[in-house]
């Protein structure tokens, strides 16, 4: 017996539209988090007015955050709670808190979260593997122009 071969049905087309939250949508979800009352939060206005050289010494100040020299003049940031690497946000993907020096400067911030306690970090900041260290987000200002999320 010879088997004709089935075709695959024709499907009709799907069209994907997304609604605009444009440059802004960032901003929102982080104002969100902060009335929220878990965590500790600075925003554009606030790194202004401290003034600080870089990004080490602007985390330095925030609850929970304990800043340690490390190798090759890197620092590590650790929390306060256990002393753990604390994962690092750069703009919602996870980055090398090792080379944030490198990687931002305090000029280039537009918001700063920083979750101590591993139960208060949000499930968008939850897929590094150090997350049960505490989180540090940091969202920037060309992402914030840009309007990505």
């Amino acid at each position: 017996m010879i088997r004709t071969p089935r075709l695959a049905p024709t499907l009709s087309a799907v069209v994907v539209t997304a609604q605009g939250g444009g440059d802004r949508m960032w901003a929102d979800e982080f104002r969100r988090r902060r009335d929220a009352g878990f965590g500790s939060f600075l925003t554009a206005d606030q790194i202004a007015e401290r003034g600080s050289t870089s990004v080490e010494n602007m985390l330095r100040t925030m609850p929970g955050v304990h800043i340690q020299p490390g190798r090759y003049g890197r620092y590590l940031i650790l929390s306060t709670r256990n002393g753990c690497a604390m994962a690092i946000y750069i703009d919602g993907s996870p980055s090398d808190g090792d080379m944030l020096a490198t990687l931002v400067r305090p000029a280039d911030v537009e918001a700063v979260e920083v979750y101590a306690a591993p139960i208060d970090v949000p499930p968008l900041f939850r897929r590094a593997a150090s997350s049960s260290c505490g989180v540090i987000a940091i969202w920037t200002r060309s992402r914030a122009v840009r309007g990505e999320r």
